[in-house]
């Protein structure tokens, strides 16, 4: 089912990774919400399949809040869940192509910048509170 070890003491399970229950309500609700099934229509998918499922974590969050020892298995399937999402966003890093990914920075990074780029800074915020800084330090 998993390979996920729990202790004796569930309160010694790592729970970093879990977000709050709120969060799994909202994702319920923006599923279930008018744009929601517009969405899912959109996308030629089941109408309400998506959102059952997540119900089903919000319902799991509950369980496992309220009654920690007697709800592992909830616990398990948010666990799965936060994975699985995990290793989605790991592959989908893995398989872009569109950018090379540099080892080190360009030998130049520190430059000065072009004088077009100069001229064009001068009427920033960023740069007159930056000259508003360097005037009041003693």
């Amino acid at each position: 089912m998993s390979n996920l070890k729990i202790a004796d003491n569930p309160k010694s399970f790592d729970r970093l990774n879990l977000l709050p229950c709120d969060h799994y309500e909202y994702e319920f609700k923006q599923c279930s919400s008018l744009r929601g099934k517009f969405l899912q229509y959109y996308r030629g998918e089941e109408p309400d399949h998506e959102c059952k499922f997540y119900q089903d974590l919000f319902v799991d969050c509950l369980k496992y809040e309220r009654e920690p020892a007697n709800n592992l298995a909830s616990l398990l399937k948010l666990k799965n869940y936060e994975q699985e999402l995990v290793k989605k966003r790991k592959e989908s890093l893995a398989k872009n192509d569109v950018w090379k990914l540099r080892k080190e920075p360009p030998s130049d990074w520190n430059a000065a910048l072009p004088e077009w780029a100069e001229e064009n800074i001068k009427d920033s915020y960023w740069f007159k509170s930056r000259n508003n800084q360097k005037k009041n330090q003693f």
